[in-house]
C-alpha cells in the first residue's frame, strides 16, 4: 500500500522526519558532543558519536518522515564519501536549509497566494554555496605534526592519531589503513609496502622443503578471472618448468 500526502501535509511530514534525525545526530557536533547510545537486537549497545552512524540507526514510525531520513543519509554519505569527515556538520546545515526553505515556500496567511518557484530557492542555494567555498581558505597539509592534530580530533586518542599520522607521512596520502582486532589489549601498528594476498588455495602438491613451498625466483601470475584450465594459461607458462 502507497501512501500518498500532498502540499503542506507532505513538506511537515517530510520537516518533522529530517528534524528528529537532526536533532539527535547534532548532540555528537565537534569535540565536545556527546556520544550516543544505539541498542543493537542480541548484540551490546553502540556508543558513537559519528554522525551518519547515529542517523543510519534511526527508524522513524512513519513512511514518509523515513523517506526524508533516507534522503539525509544520502546526503551525508555524499559528504562522508567527499571529505572522509563532517558528516555531523552537514546534518547541521541541511536542517538549517530545510527550515528556511520550507518557510518560504509556506504562505505567510489565507490571503497570500504568491507562489514561490522552488526551483529558484534551489538556484539560490547552490549560489550562496558557491559564494561560501569561495570564502575559504584550504590549509595544505604539509609536516607531521599537521597529520597528528587532524588525526587526534578525528579519533579521539592522542596515541592512535599519531600513529595514525606517522603511517600517512611514511607511506603517502594514498595509503590504505585497516584495523583489526587484538587477541590482547595492547594497540600495535604495522606498515607493509607492496602487495600482500591474504588468502590462497595451498596445496601439499606445491611442497619442496619440509611443510613448505620455497622458490627462489618464482613466476608469478595475477588474475581476478577463475582459472578452470591450464589451456587458459598455457601462453604465460610455455617456456617456463612446472614444479
Amino acid at each position: 500500500m502507497k501512501i500518498v500526502r500532498l502540499n503542506e501535509e507532505a513538506t511537515q511530514s517530510i520537516k518533522k522526519g529530517i528534524d528528529k534525525v537532526a536533532d539527535a545526530v547534532k548532540l555528537t557536533l565537534g569535540h565536545a558532543g556527546g556520544n550516543a547510545m544505539i541498542g543493537r537486537p542480541y548484540q551490546t549497545p553502540l556508543i558513537t558519536n559519528d554522525g551518519i552512524t547515529v542517523a543510519q540507526e534511526i527508524e522513524l514510525e512513519d513512511e514518509i518522515e523515513q523517506l526524508a531520513k533516507e534522503s539525509l543519509v544520502d546526503a551525508l554519505q555524499s559528504a562522508n564519501s567527499e571529505a572522509g569527515d563532517g558528516t555531523t556538520t552537514t546534518t547541521v546545515l541541511l536542517q538549517a536549509i530545510v527550515k528556511k526553505a520550507f518557510e518560504l515556500l509556506e504562505p505567510k496567511n489565507k490571503f497570500d497566494t504568491r507562489k514561490v518557484n522552488p526551483m529558484g530557492i534551489r538556484k539560490q542555494i547552490k549560489e550562496e554555496a558557491e559564494k561560501a567555498i569561495s570564502l575559504l581558505k584550504p590549509k595544505q597539509i604539509k609536516t607531521l605534526k599537521d597529520l597528528e592534530r587532524i588525526a587526534t580530533i578525528s579519533i579521539e586518542n592522542e596515541f592512535i592519531g599519531k600513529n595514525i599520522a606517522k603511517i600517512f607521512h611514511e607511506l603517502g596520502k594514498e595509503t590504505i589503513i585497516q584495523t583489526v582486532d587484538s587477541p590482547n589489549t595492547e594497540t600495535t601498528f604495522d606498515s607493509i609496502k607492496g602487495l600482500t594476498i591474504q588468502s590462497g588455495l595451498p596445496s601439499n602438491h606445491f611442497e619442496n622443503t619440509k611443510n613448505r613451498f620455497e622458490a627462489p625466483n618464482p613466476q608469478i601470475i595475477v588474475t581476478n578471472h577463475i582459472i578452470t584450465s591450464p589451456e587458459q594459461i598455457a601462453h604465460f607458462v610455455k617456456d617456463t618448468p612446472i614444479i
